[in-house]
């Protein structure tokens, strides 16, 4: 019987990650499809309903639900609890479980450019994803880390304990990695925007790592190029947080070429 797996998010018709896990299926002969679920957040409850009716095998989960589905799930790992955000949600007999790969993917991106371990690192924006990417710094042991947002993050100074400040304050800082997570810069609406202003760089060399991966190449990315830095799409994070996820899903050894040659084809 074929099983059926999917992206949970709001939209959803961007995601790669149906592109890169069917080539997985695929390439290891697992009978499976991977689909967009596309659920608005009032919406929700009754998908997860639907999610324990269906049988469906495993769920991506995306924005805006990796904090809220956490209360539709019997369980959650230590790793999500502490993120406070699950990206990823599998079967474990009758109980559905919740865990989180993104800190896995950030980390594993940012290694292909540097060890982050004693560098000072600014993150921007305090929603899921940050919670992911300073979680995994610190179990790199990255002790320097501020977090620039324009809300407040005072939970983040509690739960990592970081140092918090807004964003206007960024030309204070001087980091040896940016990095952004907010969805500023997607391809959509928000594809001419970028959370730094160019001239930053005219006076800052950071290697600055964009979790947004659609366009590969954002306007912040764009901008640190031009001024000389050393860049990273988030196409990486992806790729890693996805190779995570199959393997949870399959029990198998991920075929990450393969899910990466799919990732560059579907851009």
């Amino acid at each position: 019987m074929q099983k059926r797996y999917g992206i949970l998010a709001f939209p959803a018709a961007h995601s790669l990650s149906p592109a890169m896990q069917n080539a997985a299926f695929q390439a290891t002969g697992i009978e499976a499809t991977y689909e967009k679920f596309e659920i608005p957040k009032e919406e929700l409850g009754s998908f997860m309903f639907r999610v324990r009716e269906e049988k469906i095998a495993g769920l991506s989960v995306s924005i805006p639900h990796k904090k809220t589905v956490m209360l539709f799930l019997d369980e959650v790992s230590e790793d999500a609890e502490k993120i406070g955000a699950v990206n990823t949600i599998y079967w474990k007999g009758e109980k559905l479980v919740g865990e989180n790969t993104d800190w896995i993917g950030s980390n594993e991106a940012l290694f292909l450019s540097t060890n982050p371990t004693g560098k000072n690192v600014v993150v921007i924006g305090s929603g899921g994803s940050a919670r992911a990417v300073i979680y995994g710094l610190k179990k790199r042991g990255v002790k320097e880390i501020v977090v620039l947002s324009r809300k407040t993050a005072e939970d983040l100074v509690s739960d990592f304990g970081v140092e918090v400040d807004t964003l206007e304050n960024l030309n204070k800082y001087s980091p040896e990695i940016l990095i952004n997570t907010t969805p500023l810069g997607m391809q959509g609406e928000n594809e001419n925007a970028s959370p730094v202003a160019a001239e930053y760089f005219t006076k800052h060399k950071p290697l600055v790592f964009d979790l947004v991966y659609n366009p590969r190449e954002t306007k912040l990315l764009r901008q640190a190029r031009e001024a000389g830095c050393k860049t990273l799409s988030g196409i990486e994070m992806l790729l890693y947080q996805g190779v995570k996820q199959f393997e949870i899903w399959s029990g198998k050894e991920a075929p990450i070429e393969v899910m990466e040659a799919a990732l560059e084809k579907a851009l």
